[in-house]
């Protein structure tokens, strides 16, 4: 584990270092922002600049990351498995592009998957990680909408609240995994695919509080569940479908559940290069 720390911070520090003399010369900090970059511009202080605090808060997002897309791949997986129809028209997508591009897979070939984008974006819509989002706290006393709010109030918002509005989408509480790329949806979906900050599907939060490992999220899930999908079948035991398990406002995927899943005798067998 040690030196795991080490090789992480011989990554970061020398980033830490390199954003902070940016931001000492009055550098723009936004041509290429990341995780690291928009530490340092937070940072109020030296101690919240300091390259080991920041090498080891970023081995913290990374941890708790990792949890984060897997309970998302797992919903996103029950979901297509509760839907079978979708899990089909996802493997016609991903033979169709395999022939297309001659079996060479790679992050850009994964991102033009538009039925598999959909599909996950759809469960994001109805199965987010937490139902309570944009978590704040009152900077100065102010009247909203009638709500008188004091200095110091801690308030938030519910995220289904958009999410299951009927006026922003069809039959809300139905899923529907190729929602967003029918043909009077799909222009829109391409401009702010699941990847993107959506003030309806509010998954990443928004501004400068957005979550900014959402593109190494969705890259990662769409691997995994290109994987998955093309060398599995999947069914529910006994037919049986499973619900996301709720403690306060988290929704997750309990690590008791069990899914049947057979190989897939006609797989494309995708390779990543």
């Amino acid at each position: 584990m040690e030196s795991n720390w080490r090789e992480l911070g011989e990554f970061v520090e020398p980033a830490v270092k390199s954003q902070t003399n940016l931001y000492a010369n009055g550098g723009d900090h936004n041509v290429d922002p990341n995780l690291v970059s928009w530490m340092v511009k937070d940072g109020r202080s030296a101690l919240e600049r300091d390259p080991e605090v920041l090498t080891t808060l970023c081995g913290s997002v990374a941890t708790g990351s990792t949890y984060s897309i897997a309970n998302f791949i797992c919903r996103a997986l029950v979901d297509l498995v509760a839907h079978p129809d979708v899990p089909d028209a996802v493997r016609d997508e991903i033979r169709s592009k395999g022939e297309r591009i001659g079996g060479v897979w790679d992050l850009a070939a994964v991102s033009e998957l538009e039925k598999l984008d959909s599909a996950m974006k759809e469960t994001a819509r109805l199965a987010p990680g937490t139902i309570i989002v944009y978590s704040r706290v009152v900077q100065q006393e102010c009247t909203l909408a009638g709500a008188k709010l004091q200095k110091g109030q801690f308030i938030t918002i519910s995220g289904p609240s958009r999410a299951l509005d009927p006026t922003i989408f069809e039959n809300p509480k139905e899923y529907q995994g190729l929602r967003f790329c029918t043909e009077e949806n799909i222009e829109q979906h391409r401009a702010r695919p699941f990847r993107s900050v959506d003030s309806d599907i509010l998954t990443w939060g928004a501004g400068r509080w957005a979550c900014p490992g959402r593109l190494i999220a969705d890259m990662a899930a769409k691997i995994l569940l290109v994987q998955l999908l093309d060398g599995w079948d999947f069914a529910f035991i006994n037919g049986k479908p499973l619900s996301p398990n709720a403690v306060h406002e988290f929704l997750f995927f309990h690590p008791d559940n069990q899914i049947l899943a057979r190989r897939r005798v006609d797989r494309v067998g995708v390779k990543f290069s």
